[in-house]
């Protein structure tokens, strides 16, 4: 089931029945020039024929472009099929190819030499023999002589002498010097029956080696099911995470004041009251969070920890910011002064999602969340929408009156 499926993701068809199987044809053109469209048609004994349109522009399951391997994939109903070819214009006739029923993964190579196909029928990734059977039609042949040799004609060349007192061959198999066995069918005469191969004749097939279509195929099985494990991971946390209510946020510095989220957050700040109030807000933020002080040399504080830089650059608070983040520690960045205009979205861009950022500033600007604090004698108010809450002072920092 997991190979029809990825086989048809891999070509873009689906087969047309149960019974179709993968096939991989590759065409050798030996260097003969073709011009798109190269088209292989398999006619099978029964059923409809397919065409199966090749390319060599190194796409899968082609393997390097323009080196004259034309290749293609498809289904196929049936064992036995007739091979025909077209390419620039001109049409080849084959012989016939075929595999047993229970042949999923086939592979067909067609060598082109001058106007005629040499097939070879192939079962992979199977090391060292031909999963189907290669016999010649029609005047232009398959490459092998089927045919037995009449009594007296000279062996052909390059084929073993006949030895004495060999052991008769089992019938339909041919002996690695070409001579078929008994009930082998004759070449010329319609279209003969399958021929099994015997092991270690070089002359019929070629399945020593992985096909790179094949490879292809096993890809894809890993890719789908890599995918599938993925969707159910996210699947489940989403699940999880859909179980999770976060609630609101308590403000900076408790009622009635804004929170920190991931800011950026003004705090308005008169320079003569900054000196007294940093101590305090830097001492506030440490008692929950790490904070990353820029542009001020903060004294010792409780909680935190506190961390100051020399380098004020966006970019590089924003790797430190990350870097505590990783260890599961959400940070909050204060500068001193805080950036305004153009300056602060340069800073929201650098920082990573889940830390804050409060700036330090003199003056109320659009566009941020702001707290103003202010001291009236030795009493600290924070002003936010309009409302002014007093703070006390304590180990922790400041915090609404109750």
């Amino acid at each position: 089931m997991i190979f029809d499926f990825v086989l048809a993701l891999t070509i873009g068809v689906s087969p047309a029945h149960a019974g179709a199987k993968g096939l991989v044809v590759r065409l050798e053109t030996r260097g003969t020039e073709l011009d798109a469209p190269v088209t292989v048609v398999l006619v099978p004994t029964a059923g409809d024929e397919v065409s199966i349109i090749l390319a060599d522009d190194g796409a899968p399951p082609d393997v390097n472009a323009s080196d004259g391997v034309w290749s293609g994939t498809a289904w196929a109903d049936g064992d036995v099929f007739t091979v025909k070819l077209t390419a620039s214009g001109a049409s080849y006739a084959g012989g016939q190819v075929s595999w047993k029923e229970e042949d999923v993964s086939r592979d067909l190579t067609i060598k082109l030499s001058g106007d005629t196909l040499e097939l070879s029928a192939d079962v992979a990734p199977v090391q060292g023999a031909g999963g189907g059977a290669v016999s010649p039609s029609g005047p232009a042949g398959v490459g092998v002589d089927m045919a037995p040799p009449s009594p007296g004609d000279p062996p052909t060349e390059g084929a073993a002498p006949p030895t004495e007192g060999a052991a008769p061959l089992a019938e339909g198999v041919v002996s690695p010097g070409g001579d078929p066995g008994p009930g082998a069918a004759p070449s010329g005469t319609g279209s003969p029956g399958p021929v099994t191969v015997a092991p270690g004749n070089p002359g019929v097939t070629d399945s020593d080696r992985t096909d790179p279509g094949t490879l292809y195929i096993a890809f894809g099985v890993g890719l789908v099911c890599l995918a599938g494990v993925g969707w159910l991971w996210a699947r489940s946390r989403s699940s999880a995470a859909a179980a999770l209510l976060r609630l609101p946020e308590a403000g900076i510095f408790g009622a009635f004041t804004p929170p920190l989220g991931e800011g950026p957050l003004h705090l308005v700040v008169a320079p003569a009251d900054r000196d007294a109030a940093l101590p305090l807000v830097l001492q506030t933020l440490a008692t929950f969070h790490p904070v990353i002080v820029v542009g001020y040399t903060p004294a010792p504080v409780a909680g935190g920890p506190a961390y100051r830089t020399e380098d004020t650059h966006p970019a590089a608070i924003g790797d430190a910011a990350e870097g505590l983040l990783a260890e599961g520690r959400s940070p909050v960045v204060l500068l001193v002064p805080g950036p305004t205009g153009d300056s602060l979205a340069e800073w929201k861009e650098m920082l990573p999602k889940g830390a804050t950022l409060v700036g330090v500033v003199e003056a109320l600007e659009e566009g941020a969340p702001a707290v103003i604090l202010r001291r009236e004698g030795d009493q600290w108010f924070a002003e936010a929408g309009g409302r002014a809450v007093a703070l006390r002072s304590d180990p922790t920092g400041l915090s609404a009156s109750a």
